[in-house]
């Protein structure tokens, strides 16, 4: 009801993942699908900073580009865990970003190589966001703010833009123009990063079930870095 009436995102933190996915089905059946998310952990489990998730990156990228770009408001529910990492600043974000639109003027080997550039790996089929492949005048990537990977046509004044599925290759919606992003959750790259709360507006709100545990969950995560992680 906060959330109708004033159309304004709002940050929900509860204690854990499994009381924040709880929450989430139960918004997921009441509200459109498109005005709630998830903000998961990027790691496949708790308090093991080590092992990634490909779906929670995308998830995870996927609100984060949203926030960055301003655009509509969400209920986006999360929990300590999701809200320790830091992401990239919006600049970065920007930096790793890549739309291409029909007509537009680019060589397949300037393509190629700013793929690399954000660290997509190259494979003869795609099977997972950062794969692409090239093959004549076909580009197929997978973006990591995509659920379906991206084919790209390049034939004379022919070009086309489709998502298409992967086990049986048969292509479907078209479109005008993609943005392929790269990982905004690689941990291994040294780009300045900041808090997911710096991406909100001042008219957004934040609700969070239990301050007190939210703040010890925090120290806790911070001392198990600490311990564990040190170079």
């Amino acid at each position: 009801e906060l959330y109708r009436q004033n159309k304004k995102t709002i940050f929900w933190i509860l204690n854990d993942k499994e009381t924040a996915a709880y929450h989430f089905n139960d918004l997921e059946n009441f509200m459109n699908s498109k005005e709630c998310s998830f903000f998961s952990s990027s790691y496949k489990r708790n308090k093991e900073f080590n092992k990634t998730d490909s779906q929670n990156i995308f998830t995870r990228t996927e609100i984060i580009k949203n926030l960055s770009l301003k655009k509509e408001s969400k209920v986006i529910v999360s929990y300590p865990e999701a809200i320790f990492e830091k992401v990239l600043v919006k600049k970065e974000i920007k930096k790793r970003t890549l739309k291409i639109s029909i007509g537009q003027e680019i060589e397949l080997e300037s393509l190629n190589e700013k793929l690399f550039e954000y660290n997509f790996n190259r494979q003869d089929f795609v099977s997972e966001p950062g794969d692409f492949s090239v093959r004549g005048g076909i580009v197929d990537v997978f973006s990591y703010s995509s659920v379906l990977p991206y084919r790209i046509e390049f034939f004379g004044n022919e070009e086309s833009i489709r998502t298409f599925e992967i086990e049986s290759q048969i292509s479907n919606n078209s479109m005008s123009s993609v943005e392929i992003l790269a990982d905004l959750e690689n941990k291994e790259f040294s780009q300045e990063r900041e808090s997911i709360f710096d991406f909100l507006n001042s008219d957004n709100k934040i609700v969070i079930e239990n301050l007190l545990f939210l703040k010890e969950e925090l120290q806790e995560y911070f001392k198990v870095i600490k311990n564990n992680y040190r170079k």
